[in-house]
């Protein structure tokens, strides 16, 4: 198990090197000069060589690329130039970033809820008229996008009847239940895709385990329905759900960009919009490791889950 866990943090740092070489390489990519390009048009001279200073162009990609690891490693990501001018990028993070995890784990709690009992439900009547109904609502949320189903709801449920405010954000300390209104809609928006997802691979999984021999001897036996599927055939599904479930963690991190835009939320995701738009590298930089490590440690999270969990794995 140790030296698993080992392997698992080596490919992690691995891999999140490789995207600071990427993040350092995409500035040697921007047509034209970088530095001109962030200062603008109205720009002095001595303004762009700032900021070419500021992004370390004056260096050769290999030092500007050691260096930004090594700041990186100490915390300090840079510091914006165009989105707040001098601030510092990790403090731009850390400030947003609670609400980006607060909405994908209210979304995530919420995908969870509704796919695992709907899958488990269509594998139990399968190639019955529910089965088939679930399966074809799957399939029809997964070709939506995410932020036509956040219109949606807010024209329903905030302008036609308004149940739930169509935008803002309240802090779960200062009020728990208006943090809860402002966010429910945009997490069902952008827990959709992911429910989708999820019940039609738990679907898919438990119809497999169904159809073991054991399963058969458990349900000849008289066991009680719950304990088969919980005892037996949960345990035995749970791999590629899992799997579907990591993978959903990526998803729901770049879906969160679109939706906190449409819900008008103060995350990470309208700051990464607003550092593209307005082309505040450092800001985009930070954005992108912080969000390649999250989603490689929730993998790895899932990952070690599936080598407790499931023996075969080993």
């Amino acid at each position: 198990m140790t030296r698993y866990i080992a392997n698992q943090f080596i490919r992690v740092i691995a891999t999140l090197l490789a995207v600071c070489f990427l993040i350092n390489l995409l500035l040697n990519f921007m047509p034209g000069d970088p530095a001109a390009i962030v200062a603008g048009d109205a720009a002095t001279p001595k303004q762009i060589e700032m900021i070419r200073g500021e992004l370390r162009l004056d260096r050769s990609l290999v030092s500007r690329y050691v260096a930004w690891v090594s700041d990186s490693l100490r915390g300090d990501l840079g510091r914006s130039l165009v989105n707040k001018p001098g601030a510092s990028v990790t403090g731009l993070i850390v400030e947003r970033l609670p609400v980006t995890f607060q909405l994908t784990g209210l979304a995530l709690l919420i995908a969870v809820l509704i796919a695992v009992p709907a899958g488990v439900g269509a594998a139990m009547k399968w190639g019955t008229w529910l089965d088939q109904a679930i399966t074809a609502a799957g399939s029809f949320v997964i070709a939506i996008p995410g932020f036509v189903i956040g219109l949606l709801l807010v024209d329903f449920f905030a302008v036609q009847h308004s149940i739930f405010p169509s935008a803002g954000f309240t802090s779960l300390s200062d009020d728990p239940r208006e943090w809860f209104m402002h966010l429910v809609l945009p997490a069902l928006a952008l827990a959709a895709v992911p429910a989708a997802e999820i019940a039609r691979q738990t679907r898919g999984a438990m119809i497999d385990v169904f159809e073991e021999s054991y399963i058969r001897t458990a349900k000849a036996c008289g066991f009680p329905r719950w304990k088969i599927i919980l005892k037996y055939a949960g345990k035995a599904a749970i791999a590629p759900i899992l799997t579907v479930f990591g993978l959903q963690a990526a998803f729901l991190l770049s879906g969160a960009i679109v939706i906190e835009q449409v819900f008008v939320l103060p995350g990470l995701g309208s700051l990464a919009f607003d550092a593209v738009q307005i082309r505040d590298v450092p800001v985009v930089q930070g954005i992108v490791l912080t969000g390649a490590t999250i989603v490689l440690v929730v993998n790895m999270v899932v990952d070690l889950a599936l080598f407790y969990l499931v023996p075969k794995s080993r």
